[in-house]
């Protein structure tokens, strides 16, 4: 159970992550030729950490349930 909490901290810093770096992202290449293209990658990657955050989150729930009986 452990591993899964590590697991899913990491996660959570890696979202907070790339939440920063887009944000910076938008600053300096709004006015590029591949800011949207950087933008819509960028964005799926935060969806793909968001997902496995929540089924993490849905795995420790299960398994704490589990073990509390």
């Amino acid at each position: 159970m452990n591993f899964l909490k590590e697991r899913l901290e990491e996660k959570k810093k890696q979202l907070n992550h790339r939440k920063d770096v887009f944000k910076v992202m938008v600053e300096t290449e709004i006015d590029t030729a591949n800011f949207e293209r950087n933008a819509i990658s960028d964005l799926c990657l935060m969806l793909e950490l968001k997902s496995e955050i929540e089924e993490l989150e849905h795995i420790i729930l299960v398994l704490g349930v589990k073990n509390a009986r």
